[in-house]
């Protein structure tokens, strides 16, 4: 009994650490060298096995909703109760900071009892239902609705993307049982600041992907691409009538076409390819097809394009014709650019994408990330 017992402790005792070798018997610096060096061992594999790709884009191009989607889709990442509380204060801060700009910016006096008495918000952590209330009153407001949906959301204004959308549900928000559903998560703001990593794994691939806001760290970041597989570069292909310099006429796609140039020719990136995300499609239909904004006020040579044959016979619909010459002149702005300066091992790849849109990123991410693990095999045989 006693030498059963003894076996069981025995097998229940922790594998030995390097502080406990180094304090015992004299061969004890010999195997916590081994350990080390099959630490070391380890680690390199894990490393050369991991694909690392550089997500890189403006910031409001949808960088972070498709790092969640990513998160979702592939690391089965359930809400726990700390994650459901994290985003269900994230929501309400969303919409405690967008109230507080819209009544800041909004034109009108017709509404300053309330603006005056919910700008006293501004200052505070948390909300009442007394805030909710006198919200709901100024969101059923016309005028307030009208600002918003042509507000261009940029320099300060980024947290009114799709505020629309939780504006319109602020009576549930405001419940204490709230629990955000997967949506709500995906268009909620969060800004990117700094430089950020996320891992998933795709079938047996493991990918680290490193979320970069261009905007901030400029192409600094290109210096330290060594071990990069790849570039996505998000861009935002609704922000086309977005302006951002009045006197030279230049929109956030415009700034967004000078990064990916600088970028594309960065000579840190001359031996990787490009993964060209077109993003927020979904936005850039709806904009075409309401006729209050034409992309030829601002890109006036897109007067002149022509869909390619290919591409007119895939259409499902005659009103469709504006938006897919729309979205294909857009990319081949991106396009153009790349063949400036290309070769086997500097690509451009481009897809168009809506980041909420689930099935559409789950089935691109597996595809392009398959055709990346294969072409990093060709590479390694010398067949690419």
């Amino acid at each position: 009994m006693w030498c059963c017992g003894n076996q069981q402790e025995e097998s229940e005792q922790e594998e030995p650490t390097m502080e406990s070798l180094s304090n015992s018997d004299p061969g004890s610096e010999r195997r916590a060298s081994k350990m080390i060096e099959k630490q070391i061992r380890k680690d390199k594999k894990a490393y050369r096995s991991t694909q690392r790709l550089q997500l890189v884009g403006l910031d409001g191009s949808g960088k972070t909703t498709l790092i969640r989607q990513m998160k979702l889709l592939h690391n089965n990442e359930l809400m726990s109760d700390r994650k459901q509380a994290k985003a269900r204060d994230l929501i309400r801060t969303n919409i405690q900071k967008a109230v507080i700009l819209i009544l800041k910016s909004a034109p009108g006096d017709h509404l300053n009892e309330t603006r005056t008495k919910l700008l006293a918000y501004e200052d505070t952590d948390k909300v009442d239902e007394a805030f909710y209330t006198m919200a709901s009153e100024v969101w059923a407001d016309s005028t307030i609705k009208e600002f918003v949906k042509h507000v261009e959301v940029r320099g300060g204004y980024e947290v009114l993307n799709n505020i629309d959308y939780f504006l319109d549900r602020m009576a549930a928000i405001a419940k204490a049982d709230y629990i955000p559903s997967r949506m709500d998560v995906l268009k909620s703001y969060t800004p990117t600041t700094g430089i950020f990593e996320t891992q998933i794994q795709i079938e047996q691939t493991v990918f680290s992907l490193h979320e970069v806001n261009c905007g901030q760290t400029g192409s600094r970041w290109t210096q330290y691409s060594q071990d990069v597989t790849a570039v996505i570069f998000v861009a935002d292909a609704s922000s086309y009538d977005v302006i951002i310099n009045p006197a030279k006429g230049l929109t956030l796609l415009h700034e967004t076409l000078i990064y990916f140039h600088s970028l594309w020719n960065d000579p840190n990136l001359k031996q990787k390819s490009v993964i060209l995300f077109l993003n927020k499609q979904d936005c850039l239909e709806k904009k075409i097809k309401s006729k209050r904004s034409h992309l030829s006020w601002f890109f006036p040579e897109f007067s002149k394009y022509k869909l390619p044959p290919n591409i007119v016979t895939e259409l499902d619909h005659p009103k469709n014709v504006e938006y897919f010459g729309a979205k294909y002149f857009i990319r081949d702005c991106f396009l153009q650019i790349a063949q400036e300066d290309c070769n086997m091992s500097h690509q451009c790849y481009s897809h168009f994408t809506s980041a909420i849109d689930t099935d559409n990123i789950g089935k691109l991410l597996t595809n392009c990330c398959r055709d990346i693990v294969q072409r990093v095999h060709l590479r390694m045989h010398e067949i690419l």
